[in-house]
């Protein structure tokens, strides 16, 4: 019986250095790393605006009066370069022709007030298409004697679609025709906030 339990003993011992064995051969497993890529192509700078766009109606008061009005560009930055962007607006000055009659407005007659810059996002969160434009331009009211920066977006910022909307003023003097006075006005965009 002795003789006996020592051979199941010995069998036990066996099994497991046997065991012993097999959990030492097992391979570990390895690890590895893999790099995936897009190629992302950037696209152009582009500005278009209305063709035209109506001031309001002024009505001869024996006072001078401001017309006003306001019209859409659409911007946009789909360059990818993150180098800002500039918009110039001129105009010239207002006439108004009749016949034989012509009448000039001051060159300081139309001026800008204000400019609104607002992420064109289908979606309806600005924050997944647009890189909000950090602005500097803040001299407002803008007279469009002479071209004027509107609006910019300072380095890695208006990156995206955007419409600016400014507000467009004309002063009419009290002594102006009955009819329309017009102007021509220019806009550009060029790369980089400033000149």
């Amino acid at each position: 019986m002795t003789t006996r339990n020592y051979a199941l003993a010995r069998f036990g011992a066996a099994a497991a250095a046997a065991l012993l064995a097999f959990s030492l051969t097992v391979p570990a497993f390895a690890n590895d790393t893999t790099g995936g890529s897009s190629e992302v192509i950037g696209g152009d700078l582009t500005l278009t605006s209305d063709d035209t766009f109506d001031l309001s109606d002024v009505t001869l008061n024996g006072q001078n009066q401001t017309a006003t009005g306001d019209f859409d560009i659409d911007l946009k930055d789909l360059t990818g370069s993150g180098s800002g962007w500039r918009v110039g607006i001129s105009a010239t000055p207002f006439t108004f022709t009749n016949g034989g009659v012509t009448d000039t407005l001051a060159a300081g007659a139309a001026y800008i007030s204000e400019v609104a810059i607002v992420c064109d996002d289908p979606e309806g969160d600005a924050t997944q298409t647009c890189r909000t434009p950090t602005n500097s331009v803040t001299s407002f009211p803008m007279s469009l004697a002479t071209e004027m920066t509107l609006a910019n977006a300072a380095q890695n910022t208006g990156m995206g679609d955007f419409t600016l909307t400014p507000s467009f003023n004309l002063d009419l003097p009290a002594n102006a025709y009955d009819g329309t006075y017009q102007s021509t006005i220019t806009l550009t965009v060029a790369s980089g906030p400033t000149a």
